[in-house]
This record gives structure tokens, sequence and C-alpha cells, in this order.
């Protein structure tokens, strides 16, 4: 009879010989015999003791590499168990370009232009001054603001013109230009016209500043009477001019401010800021500005052409503009504001006084 002991190494001897596993199955780990008649075995861990092999690793997950500028991409699959490359199609995406670089001081200010109304710029007519030949006071700030915006308004609309875009405005008389050109100082038809707007208006002379003349702000609206009529000179050398009509043109006055009071309002300026600013942004139409040089006093009334507005940059970026790196103002401050002004005697440049009147005259084709 066998002893216990050599019974016991023959087990061991069998259990060493018998194929390595990644881990043991069944009835072989347990030595039980347990669940013999399963089809299926469950996978155990490595016993001390015993020798398995570690499992496989996993298999590769399919994929396709980059789009590439043929409009291809490499792509892996399995066939018969094998990794295999194949070509697949795609749509090729390039690359974003680079960012812009921008070089130089970013914008202080953001800035809006009336087109074409920067370069206008009248003075006045002194007393005895053809065509003022029978005044003693000047021609007045305000017909001379009127006369601004009147060669303004047409050297717009002239390009529009030539644009293709308001070809009935060329069928209008030449009176506001000299030669073709904008309307210059001292020559061409404008001196004519800020006396013809100064009797429209009935500008006064002498009162209450001995030789300047003074015009309240309800009289501004009497500019947009003289376009209105047909810019008819009555006072013109040859004798009074043929009013021109402007056929298929709309003309609207839209003016804000204190009213009858030359003075702003520094507690109310009756949204006179507001309405100046739509107007230049949104609509590029130029202001009379009427406000204060110096002191808010009435002997330092006056009226000028707005023609470009600005607000301070709290912000900005690097973009391309027209095909250079450009810097951007992103946002503005609107309470750190200035208009443009042409002085119209007075000194031109930007201005932040508050106004008492704002005025324009829209133009619109019908």
């Amino acid at each position: 009879m066998k002893s216990a002991f050599a019974s016991s190494l023959a087990l061991a001897m069998i259990s060493m010989l018998a194929p390595a596993t990644s881990g043991c199955s069944g009835a072989g780990a347990t030595g039980q015999g347990e669940n013999t008649d399963s089809k299926s075995e469950d996978i155990v861990p490595c016993r001390p003791g015993q020798i398995c092999t570690p499992p496989p690793p996993p298999r590769p997950t399919p994929s396709c590499g980059a789009c590439q500028p043929n409009n291809t991409m490499i792509c892996t699959h399995y066939v018969d168990d094998v990794l295999t490359r194949y070509t697949a199609k795609c749509v090729y995406q390039p690359p974003p370009p680079p960012p812009p670089t921008c070089t130089g001081a970013q914008p202080e200010y953001v800035t809006w232009w009336v087109p074409g109304a920067q370069d206008v710029e009248f003075d006045q007519l002194a007393p005895g001054q053809y065509p003022n030949n029978f005044s003693n006071c000047y021609s007045g700030c305000g017909p001379t603001a009127w006369a601004m915006f009147f060669a303004q308004t047409d050297t717009k609309w002239r390009a529009r013109a030539s644009a293709g875009q308001a070809p009935m405005w060329t069928s209008r008389p030449d009176w506001f230009q000299t030669g073709g050109g904008p309307l210059g100082w001292p020559t061409g038809n404008y001196p004519q016209i800020t006396i013809d707007v100064s009797h429209w208006m009935g500008t006064s002379c002498g009162q209450p500043f001995n030789d300047e003349s003074y015009t309240e702000p309800s009289w501004m609206i009497h500019g947009y009477d003289y376009l209105a009529n047909g810019a008819q000179s009555q006072y013109s050398p040859s004798g009074p001019t043929t009013p021109f009509t402007a056929g298929g043109f709309t003309y609207t006055y839209e003016t804000h401010g204190t009213g009858d009071s030359i003075l702003p309002d520094y507690e109310n300026d009756y949204g006179t800021l507001d309405y100046a600013r739509d107007w230049i942004i949104n609509h590029g139409y130029a202001v009379i500005y009427g406000y204060c040089v110096g002191a808010n006093v009435i002997s330092n009334a006056h009226y000028g052409l707005a023609t470009g507005y600005r607000e301070k940059a709290t912000a900005w970026s690097c973009q391309e503009v027209g095909g250079s790196p450009q810097w951007v103002v992103t946002n503005s401050d609107n309470t750190n504001w200035q208009f443009y002004i042409n002085g119209g005697g007075e000194p031109d440049g930007w201005n932040n006084s508050p106004a008492y009147y704002v005025g324009t005259i829209k133009i619109d084709t019908n």
C-alpha cells in the first residue's frame, strides 16, 4: 500500500506538468470536480504554487488618421482577426490661419465721420464784404453753418449719383457746386448762399453783439425752408434765380434743443447728444451744432457744423481689415464723447460742449 505522502507527491507533480493557463479553470482549480456538466468555464485568478500566463493585451481600437489635403485618410479595421489598414474618403478642412499680429499703439477713440464732410469749412462774411455789402454785421454763424451743411450734402449726393445710386440728383442746377467740385471759399456760390439763408432766417444784426449777427434756435428751421423752396436766391446780383426742384427726393427737418433759449441747460441736455450721435453714426448726416465757445453765456453762443463723433475706447482686438492687421475697438465709453465741429469762424476741432440746439435735414429718395 502506498503511503499518503507518496499520493500527495504524485498529485503535486501532475499539477505542475499540466498546461499553463491564464488563470485556472473550474474543477482543475478546485480539485472538487463541481459543475462538470457546464458548457463554459469560469476563469479564476492564479493561486499560489500555480504557473499561469498573463491575459492577452486588448485589441487596438479601429481608428482613422487625420484627413489629408487630397481628401483621404488612413484607417484600420480587423479582417479575420488581423488589424488591416485601408484608405477612406474625407473632406479636408485646412487649419485656421494664425491670428493677426498688430503693431503700434492701441486706438484711444472709436471715431465715426460723415462722408465728405470733415473738409467742408467756410468762414463768415465780414461787414461790407461781397455779397454782404449792405450790412454792418458779419453774415452770421447760423447761415454759415447751413451753407456748410448744403455743401456737404451736395457733395455726398453727387458721389452717390456718380455711383448710380441717385442719378436724378445730377439733374439739379449746379447751384451748390463750383466747376463740378465742392463749394469753395471765397469763390463759387457759397457767399451768395450764406446771404440768402441769412435773409430767409431773419438773422438779427447788431443786437446784442454790435457787429455780430444773432440767430435764435427757432429761426434755424428757415434753412430747411430755403432748401425745400428750391434754394432760390432773391438777392443775387443778376436778379432772383429760378427755384429748382429735387425730383424724386423728400426733405425732413429734424431738430432738438432748448427751444428759444440760446443757453444749454446743464441739468437736462434735451436729448441733443443722443440725436446728434444717431444722425452721424446711423444715418451719415452732418449736424448743425449750437454750443457756447467758452463760458455758458449768451455772448459765447455759436453754431458750427458737426461732421464727426468719437468715444473713448475701452477694449480692442487685433483683426484683419482690408488684408492687413489692425486694431479694432470692440467697446467704448459713450459718456466720454466729443464731436468734431467745423467752426464757421471759430477754430475747428474736437469739442465736448453741451448743445442748446442740434438740427439736420434728412434727404431720402422717393
